[in-house]
């Protein structure tokens, strides 16, 4: 299962973009809606569970209005 989500720098998950959705390999692309969101730095988190293999990739993202 894949899990995309977004935190803010105080630690708070504030958007879950997808979650628990198979999806096959390769590219994918996913549309994030942040117009509930203050400006600001984030961190997009992505979780990959196969089986008993958890992987995880972080990476920083800044909303600008």
């Amino acid at each position: 299962s894949v899990r995309i989500s977004l935190w803010d720098y105080l630690g708070r998950e504030v958007l879950v973009v997808h979650s628990d959705e198979q999806v096959g390999t390769g590219e994918h692309q996913v549309v994030v809606t942040t117009d509930n969101l203050m400006p600001g730095a984030y961190l997009l988190r992505l979780e990959s569970t196969s089986g008993v293999v958890r992987n995880f990739k972080t990476l920083p993202v800044v909303i600008v209005r």
